[in-house]
């Protein structure tokens, strides 16, 4: 913001993984959760990837649909274009809202 203050910024939060050998990242939970209160008290947009794959524990899901690479910490090529079009259709649908708003 100091270098461009017309910049405009998105958080996204991280969507659950395997720790362990386990689904279910209390780390990852921490995370999300200070990242969400961080940008809720500095005004800063977020789009909430971690709540909109069902959070914790959903890796399991994610990994039983065969998105998640064999490490399951990171996603599969179909993983990743099905969170890409999570997200595009949340951007949208917000910005259908701010037109209809304004």
């Amino acid at each position: 913001k100091t270098i461009s203050p017309q910049a405009s910024i998105v958080i996204t939060t991280v969507a659950d993984n395997y720790k362990n050998g386990k689904s279910g990242n209390n780390e990852i939970k921490a995370l999300n959760d200070f990242l969400v209160a961080y940008c809720d008290r500095r005004g800063i947009a977020y789009w909430d990837l971690y709540r909109t794959t069902k959070g914790y524990g959903s890796a399991a899901r994610w990994n039983e649909a065969g998105m998640m690479s064999r490490d399951k910490v990171h996603f599969t090529a179909s993983g990743y274009e099905f969170q890409a079009s999570l997200m595009m259709d949340a951007f949208a649908k917000s910005y259908n809202n701010y037109i209809r708003k304004n």
